[in-house]
Formats: C-alpha cells, sequence, structure tokens
C-alpha cells in the first residue's frame, strides 16, 4: 500500500536544513525552498554543485527520487507573507534568485494583484537559473517586469546593466 502523500507547509522564502550523514558524519546544510506553497505536498530546492562542496555534491551524485532524508523546518523571516506589499522589487544574483523565486511563483501561483520588478544577475547568460520560467511570468503577468543582467556577456546579445536608470525605469 503506498504511503500517504504529507502536507508541507510553508511560506514562500523561507529555508529548511537538510540532516545527512555522509562517510560516517552527521552534516547539516540550509537551503531555501525554490518552489511555490501553492503545491501542498511537495517542495523544491535548488543545489549548485560546488566543487568540493561535500553535501551540494553528495546530493548531485546520490540524490534519487523516492529517497528519504531528514528535514528541519521550514523556518525563516524573508517571506512575502509576513512582510506583505502591493509593489515589490525582488533583486538576486547567481543562486541567491531560490527565495525570490518562490515569492515569485507564489504571486503567479495566486494571481495576486502585487507590482512586481525582478532583477537577476547572473555570470553568463548560461547561468542564468530559471530564466524560461522567469520569462513566461513576465510574458503572461503585466505587472512583472524581469530584466536579466550578466556579468559577461556573449557576441549578439543584448542585455541590460543594473543601474539606478534601470530600476527606476522599470517601477514606472
Amino acid at each position: 500500500m503506498a504511503e500517504q502523500p504529507i502536507m508541507f507547509f510553508f511560506k514562500p522564502g523561507q529555508f529548511v536544513t537538510l540532516e545527512l550523514e555522509i562517510d560516517s558524519e552527521q552534516v547539516f546544510r540550509s537551503y531555501t525552498i525554490s518552489s511555490s506553497p501553492s503545491v501542498p505536498y511537495s517542495f523544491s530546492i535548488t543545489v549548485k554543485r560546488v566543487p568540493g562542496g561535500k553535501v551540494s555534491n553528495w546530493l548531485h551524485d546520490n540524490m534519487s527520487e523516492g529517497m528519504e532524508l531528514a528535514v528541519h523546518g521550514p523556518v525563516g523571516q524573508f517571506n512575502c507573507i509576513d512582510n506583505p506589499s502591493d509593489r515589490v522589487l525582488f533583486l538576486s544574483g547567481g543562486v541567491g534568485i531560490t527565495p525570490v523565486m518562490s515569492m515569485a511563483r507564489w504571486y503567479f501561483d495566486t494571481n495576486a494583484d502585487v507590482d512586481m520588478v525582478f532583477v537577476h544577475s547572473a555570470r553568463t547568460p548560461r547561468d542564468i537559473i530559471f530564466q524560461r520560467d522567469l520569462e513566461n511570468m513576465a510574458a503572461r503577468i503585466a505587472n512583472f517586469k524581469l530584466n536579466l543582467v550578466c556579468e559577461r556577456y556573449e557576441s549578439g546579445q543584448n542585455w541590460a546593466a543594473i543601474a539606478a536608470s534601470l530600476i527606476t525605469r522599470c517601477w514606472r
């Protein structure tokens, strides 16, 4: 008989701490939830493989569907439920996108009446996490303005740069 799914409640922007045993050592690592709480029986974290990273490499090399591990939380005060606003500016860089991605997905999923400006920076266009999801949200929501910024550019691509004028222009 299949196990019943467990409801997992969290606020967009919160994080969990994973408890793992790696090479006979108990290890704890915290990761922000990158999914929306509008999907009640699951959640997602986004783990960047870090050279020499004990936990990130273990997760990439060993985790598979159906595996179980200890998860503590969710916790964290950086969330859009406890800090509501009708206008938000999301600024993120690299894997730091995860808490604001959770918030943006939740606003999108709930059709919230929120003006959103989302500015994300990555090293190169290939390093932009969730680009397709962000572009989909921007295409479907009139009050969602997306700006993707890269440190290095490939020829033929136009990218914005973060400057006060970019932020000011987005709020108009």
